[in-house]
C-alpha cells in the first residue's frame, strides 16, 4: 500500500500498535463472498461505547458510528485486503457517546487463508512520538489468545462430547430403572452419580475453556507445580489426542508452590504447546511425541515443554522472537512474542535449545513461593 508523504510505514504502524497502552481490542475475522465480516465482541462493543447486548448493522468498521468522509479510504482498504492480501491499516474518525474520536485499525490476512487477524485501538498520540515502553500486560494477553482460540475450540468440542454423551446415557438408563416395578434403587444411584460426574468433568473443561480466553485483570494465586500442570494438561491432552500425538508428563510433579496467574503461565504453556504440536505434525516425522517436564532446583522450577520434530533452523532462529513473522501458513506470528512478555512480568526468560537427538526443547523457570 502506498503512503502519503508524512505518513508512517505498516511497520511503523504495526509498532506504534502494539507498545501503545490505550485502548486496544484485538480480531479476528473471515473473508466470505468478498466481503470482510468482524462479530463484535465485548472489547470490541467497549471501545464503541456500547452496551453488552448492543450490536450495530455493518459490523466494527462500517457501522453508523464510522464518520462518512472515512467510509471510502476504510472500504478502499478492506478491498486491498480481501483481493491482494494487503495489510490494512487505516486512521479513522468515530462518534461515540456523542463525542467524536479518532480510531485507528490494523489488519492481516493470515497466510493464504480467508482467516483475518487485527486491532482496533483508540488512537492518542502520532505513531512517531509513541515510546518504545514495555508492552503493556493485557496487550499481550490478547494477542497471545487470539492464537489458540480455533485449535483449542475445536478440541474442546471434541472432548466435550465424551461427558455429554455418558450424561445422555446414564440419565436414560436412570430413568428406565425408576419405570420398572421394582426399582433397584442402589444402583439407580450409582448411575446418577456417575451422570453427576461427568457433568463436574463437562464443567471444568468450560471453566478451563473460558479461564484461557477470557480478558481479566492479572491475579496471582498460590498453588502447587503439579495443580498447575493439571489444569494445563486438561486442555492440551484433548489437542493431542485429536492429532495422534503422545503426549507424555511425569506421573509425580513437584508439590511445591509458585505464586501466578493460572490464565497467564497457561496460555503460554499452551502457545509452546502448540509449537510443538506444529513441529511434530511434518509428515517427515515418525516419533510423534511432546513431553511435558517440571524440575525444582535452588529455589526455583523450570518448565519445559519438549517435541521430537526438526528443531529451529538458524534463519527462522534469528527471526523467531519478530511479531508477525511466522514460518506456518496459518500462523499469526504473535504467539511467541506474546509468552515472552508475560514471562519477562514474572522476571524469566523463554529459552531453547535443538537437541542433539532431534527436536527442540522451549523452557522457563518460575521462583517457588512459600504457599501452602
Amino acid at each position: 500500500m502506498a503512503h502519503a508523504p508524512g505518513s508512517v510505514s505498516l511497520r511503523e504502524l504495526q509498532h506504534a500498535m502494539l507498545w501503545s497502552a490505550a485502548s486496544l481490542a484485538c480480531f479476528t475475522g473471515m473473508i466470505a463472498k468478498q466481503q470482510l465480516r468482524i462479530r463484535w465482541t465485548a472489547p470490541l462493543r467497549e471501545l464503541y461505547g456500547l452496551s453488552e447486548n448492543q450490536r450495530l448493522q455493518g459490523g466494527p468498521l462500517f457501522n453508523p458510528l464510522v464518520a462518512d468522509e472515512d467510509r471510502q479510504h476504510m472500504r478502499s482498504a478492506c478491498d486491498s485486503l480481501i483481493t491482494d492480501g494487503t495489510s490494512m491499516n487505516v486512521i479513522f474518525h468515530a462518534q461515540v457517546n456523542g463525542a467524536a474520536r479518532r480510531m485507528r485499525v490494523i489488519a492481516e490476512r493470515v497466510g493464504q487463508s480467508p482467516r483475518v487477524v487485527g486491532f482496533l485501538q483508540e488512537y492518542r498520540q502520532a505513531a512517531t512520538h509513541e515510546p518504545q515502553a514495555p508492552v503493556s500486560h493485557h496487550v499481550w494477553q490478547s494477542v497471545g489468545r487470539l492464537t489458540l482460540l480455533d485449535e483449542a475450540a475445536t478440541a474442546m468440542a471434541h472432548e466435550l462430547n465424551q461427558p455429554l454423551a455418558a450424561i445422555a446415557t446414564f440419565a436414560h438408563a436412570g430413568e428406565r430403572m425408576l419405570n420398572l416395578p421394582d426399582p433397584p434403587l442402589p444402583k439407580v444411584r450409582q448411575v446418577f452419580a456417575e451422570v453427576s460426574e461427568q457433568a463436574l468433568r463437562a464443567g471444568e473443561l468450560i471453566r478451563q475453556m473460558r479461564g484461557l480466553i477470557k480478558r481479566h485483570s492479572p491475579s496471582k494465586t498460590s498453588l502447587s507445580v503439579a495443580d498447575l500442570i493439571a489444569q494445563f494438561v486438561l486442555m492440551a491432552e484433548p489437542i493431542a489426542k485429536t492429532h495422534h500425538i503422545e503426549f507424555q508428563i511425569a506421573d509425580e510433579l513437584p508439590t511445591d508452590h509458585v505464586l501466578v496467574d493460572v490464565a497467564q503461565i497457561n496460555q503460554v504453556l499452551m502457545i509452546l504447546f502448540q509449537n510443538a504440536l506444529d513441529a511434530v505434525a511434518d509428515e517427515a516425522v515418525r516419533r510423534k511425541t511432546i513431553a511435558v517436564t517440571a524440575q525444582p532446583r535452588d529455589g526455583e522450577v523450570t518448565l519445559a515443554v519438549t517435541d521430537t520434530g526438526k528443531g529451529i533452523a538458524a534463519d527462522v532462529a534469528a527471526r523467531l522472537f519478530q511479531p508477525f513473522y511466522s514460518t506456518k501458513e496459518n500462523g499469526t506470528g504473535l504467539g511467541l512474542t506474546s509468552v515472552r512478555n508475560i514471562l519477562e512480568s514474572y522476571g524469566s526468560h523463554l529459552q531453547y535449545a535443538n537437541l542433539p537427538e532431534g527436536g527442540c526443547r522451549f523452557w522457563f523457570s518460575l521462583r517457588l513461593s512459600q504457599g501452602a
